[in-house]
C-alpha cells in the first residue's frame, strides 16, 4: 500500500509539475496539443503592439544566440518555445480554440515567423473545454454560461465592455497581426518592467496593466505625454508609482496569489524596500 501511495504522488508530479499554477493543475491534468497557428483565435479586442515588439525583439534574440548550437528554422523554434510553455486556452462552446493569456506572445511568434497567413504549430494547454462537459449543476454549457465562466475567471477582456457577449468575442479578428492596438497596455507593459525587480503582467492577478493605468488616470497623473514610450516618460511613470503609497499599495494589495514561491518572495521584496 506505501509504495502505492507513493507512486500515486510522483505520478501526479509528473502530470502536474510544481511549476504550474494551481488553476492549470485544478483537475490534475490539463490537456496539450499541437495545433496550427491558424485554428487560433482570441478571447481580448486589443493588443499593445509596442510591447508586442518588444517580445519579438527578446525572441529574435534568443533565436540568433542559440542558431549557432541549434540547427532549427523559425518555425522549429516556435515550436520548441511552445512545448517547453503551452499557451494557453479554451475551447469554446463552437469547438473554437481561444487564447485566454500570452496574446502578446503568440503575436511575436508570427511576426518572427514572417508570412502572416504562413502557418505553423504552436504547443496550447487546453485548461476548459466548453465544447463539452457538462457545468456542477448537469447542465451542457451555452454560451451564456460560458461567457459568465470566462469573465468570472478574467479570460476575456472585451475593453470597455463590461458585459460581453458571444457575439463580440466572433466580431474579433480571426489574425492577431488586425487586432486594434492600445498604447496604454504597452505603456504599463514597459513601466512595470522598467522596476527595480522587473515585473510583469503575471506577477498580478489580471489585467494589472489597465487597472494601474486607470488608477493613474483617476489620480490626475499625465501617463502617455508627446512621446509616451519614450525611456524619460517610462521612468518618469516608475519614479511616480515608486514615491506613492498608495500606488505601491495598490499594485502589492494585487499580487498574484498563486506565484511561484521564489518569484513572489523577489515581488514581495520590492514592496518591503519602498515602503
Amino acid at each position: 500500500m506505501p509504495q502505492i501511495l507513493l507512486l500515486l504522488f510522483f505520478g501526479l508530479q509528473l502530470l502536474c509539475p510544481p511549476s504550474w499554477s494551481a488553476p492549470l493543475c485544478a483537475e490534475i491534468y490539463t490537456p496539450v496539443e499541437v495545433v496550427w497557428s491558424s485554428q487560433l483565435r482570441f478571447s481580448q479586442n486589443f493588443l499593445g503592439r509596442e510591447w508586442g515588439n518588444h517580445k519579438l525583439a527578446k525572441l529574435i534574440k534568443s533565436y540568433t544566440k542559440k542558431k549557432e548550437n541549434l540547427v532549427l528554422t523559425e518555425s522549429e523554434y516556435v515550436l520548441h518555445l511552445s512545448n517547453n510553455d503551452p499557451l494557453p486556452t479554451i475551447r469554446d462552446t463552437n469547438g473554437r480554440l481561444r487564447l485566454i493569456d500570452n496574446h502578446h506572445r503568440f503575436y511575436s511568434y508570427v511576426e518572427f515567423i514572417g508570412l502572416e497567413r504562413t502557418r505553423f504549430r504552436v504547443y496550447v494547454k487546453v485548461l476548459k473545454d466548453y465544447s463539452q462537459g457538462l457545468q456542477n449543476d448537469g447542465r451542457p454549457w451555452d454560451e451564456t454560461d460560458m461567457i459568465a465562466d470566462l469573465v468570472k475567471n478574467s479570460y476575456i477582456l472585451i475593453y470597455n465592455n463590461m458585459a460581453p457577449t458571444m457575439a463580440d468575442l466572433n466580431d474579433l479578428p480571426s489574425s492577431i497581426i488586425d487586432m486594434p492596438d492600445m498604447r496604454a497596455r504597452s505603456i504599463m507593459g514597459f513601466v512595470l518592467n522598467a522596476m527595480p525587480v522587473p515585473l510583469k503582467g503575471s506577477d498580478f492577478k489580471k489585467m494589472i496593466q489597465f487597472k494601474l493605468y486607470h488608477q493613474l488616470i483617476d489620480l490626475g497623473i499625465e501617463v502617455e505625454g508627446k512621446k509616451p514610450f519614450s525611456t524619460s516618460n517610462i521612468h518618469r511613470l516608475r519614479d511616480i508609482i515608486l514615491s506613492s503609497q498608495d500606488l505601491m499599495q495598490f499594485l502589492q494589495r494585487r499580487i498574484n496569489p498563486e506565484l511561484e514561491e521564489s518569484r513572489r518572495k523577489k515581488v514581495e521584496n520590492l514592496f518591503v524596500q519602498f515602503q
